[in-house]
């Protein structure tokens, strides 16, 4: 709710700042027709751009609903604790292994003949 209240005041600010601008330019004698003009078919122009990308990733996201159907959760990665990403063998030099890792406090990780050795930290 709050992220939706500060992109509201963002928004309301944004659009505030801009007419005050204009005034401004107003009030100076820098405003034309064509200037006024040209600005509105510009924002005519991106807010059309922004309206018809927002509706292409609402048909592209109601396309993978209707193939796969509703989310039923969320998907189950079980973490690997025998190689990282990069192909490395890991070895847990911790009482407990992988599960006493999460009790340590300061984990010291090395790199020994390309295994990764997880360690309690000093």
């Amino acid at each position: 709710m709050m992220n939706r209240t500060l992109q509201t005041a963002i928004g309301i600010a944004s659009w505030v700042l801009l007419i005050g601008l204009w005034i401004q330019l107003a009030l100076e004698g820098h405003v034309s027709l064509s200037g006024v003009e040209g600005a509105a078919i510009e924002l005519g122009l991106l807010s059309g751009a922004v309206i018809g990308i927002t509706m292409l990733w609402v048909h592209h996201n109601i396309r993978i609903y209707r193939r796969k159907g509703p989310r039923t959760g969320r998907a189950e990665n079980v973490p690997r604790v025998d190689e990282d990403r990069l192909g490395h063998p890991i070895r847990w030099d911790l009482p407990g292994g992988v599960h006493g890792a999460r009790d340590t406090r300061l984990l010291t990780v090395r790199l020994d003949n390309g295994t990764k050795i997880y360690e309690r930290g000093v």
